[in-house]
């Protein structure tokens, strides 16, 4: 009787209620991944561990492209604020090998996104 009592039944019913490692915001912790893969000088702003400027990035669900160049904190980076203007002012991103203009684009689990540089010549 006291084995039944020591909180194994407590668990279970908070596991049932929450998800046991999202305590009270199970929401904030679901996740998603895309991969994600860059050129010329935005491979500096990848971590170490990224390998030919391609990497995997957990972004909560429901992410945009914009969270994603925050996580990355290639905004930052930038050193200007790359979000007043469409994304093509700055880069050039395909997702999925669609090219998109905008931040507000929303992003899917296993989303692959591509993101140049702008291109300059003449």
């Amino acid at each position: 009787m006291g084995h039944g009592h020591r909180g194994a039944g407590a668990r279970r019913g908070d596991s049932g209620r929450l998800n046991p490692a999202a305590g009270s915001c199970p929401r904030l912790i679901r996740a998603m991944k895309v991969r994600v893969q860059v050129f010329s000088f935005l491979r500096e702003y990848l971590p170490p561990s990224s390998q030919r400027g391609e990497l995997e990035v957990a972004l909560a669900d429901g992410a945009t492209l914009k969270d994603l160049f925050i996580a990355l904190g290639i905004d930052q980076r930038i050193g200007r604020d790359i979000f007043a203007a469409e994304v093509n002012n700055t880069f050039q991103v395909m997702v999925n090998e669609l090219a998109v203009n905008s931040y507000a684009t929303p992003l899917s689990e296993g989303d692959a996104v591509v993101m140049f540089p702008p291109m300059a010549g003449g």
